[in-house]
């Protein structure tokens, strides 16, 4: 294995070993969307985001799709209606506990 795949190698062990407190981080910021509190949405955004880079970039293809659907909910403008905010957020907590189960 060279430098640089072992590099790699353990960048990704360590995404995953982390991943279960990212995925918390990022329930806290749905928490925060709910409440209401300003920039939460920009934040929840940032953190999907981020995520869904990492993971493509350490070719956990399964993972990158699915923090995408959640990435997506956003990104689509989901949560700026209030009527569908409830079901906006649903989904991406679903994106979440499927990424947890992904880890598994």
């Amino acid at each position: 294995m060279t430098d640089y795949a072992e590099k790699v190698l353990q960048i990704r062990h360590r995404f995953l070993a982390n991943l279960e407190q990212r995925l918390g981080g990022i329930e806290a910021e749905i928490r925060r969307v709910e409440q209401g509190a300003p920039g939460a949405a920009a934040d929840l955004h940032l953190a999907l985001h981020d995520l869904t880079g990492n993971a493509a970039m350490l070719g956990l293809d399964e993972m990158t799709a699915e923090a995408r659907r959640g990435l997506a909910v956003l990104e689509g403008g989901r949560l700026e209606a209030e009527a569908g905010r409830a079901a906006a957020l649903d989904d991406i907590r679903a994106s979440v506990a499927r990424l947890l189960e992904l880890k598994k």
